[in-house]
C-alpha cells in the first residue's frame, strides 16, 4: 500500500494523553446524560428549524 513503511514513534506523554482523553470523554458523556441536561435543551422546543437549520 505504501512504498517505504514509516515507523511512528510517540513519547510515552502522547500515549497516556489519547487514553486520558478517551476516558475524560467517557466519563463527560456519561455524566451528562446521567443529569438529564437534554431536558435544557432550547433546540428541542422548536424542533423543525433546529433540522432544517441543522440540515443546510
Amino acid at each position: 500500500m505504501f512504498p517505504s513503511p514509516i515507523v511512528v514513534v510517540l513519547p510515552f506523554y502522547l500515549k497516556l494523553l489519547t487514553l486520558f482523553v478517551c476516558i475524560v470523554g467517557g466519563l463527560t458523556g456519561y455524566l451528562i446524560s446521567n443529569v438529564s441536561l437534554f431536558f435544557l435543551n432550547k433546540a428541542l422546543n422548536n424542533y423543525n428549524s433546529s433540522y432544517f437549520l441543522g440540515s443546510i
